[in-house]
């Protein structure tokens, strides 16, 4: 049986960015700092039933805005531009 899925993490800086479940956490790649939390999400079943009869989804968790994001739109050329990345609130631990 394979595994197949993706890790959610942030940085203290609450910035999001997603891994391959079997890839190396690596660096926030909007300010390089360390992750601080992560969130395993198993995709290997989606949402079908198994042979034991109960589905299974992700354990994604929802994670609550801490800022949005800023955008910048060119009317001369149409493209708008992502300025700032959104944040996220570090969930606490339960």
């Amino acid at each position: 049986m394979s595994y197949e899925g993706y890790r959610k993490l942030l940085c203290s800086a609450g910035h999001l960015w997603k891994v391959d479940a079997f890839d190396d956490d690596g660096m926030c790649p909007v300010c390089q700092g360390s992750p601080v939390w992560s969130n395993a999400v198993d995709e290997t079943n989606g949402a079908e039933q198994a042979e034991d009869g109960i589905f299974y989804y992700p354990t994604e968790v929802k994670l609550d805005a801490a800022t949005e994001a800023v955008y910048q739109h060119c009317d001369h050329c149409g493209v708008t531009s992502l300025l700032t990345p959104p944040t996220y609130k570090i969930p606490k631990r339960e």
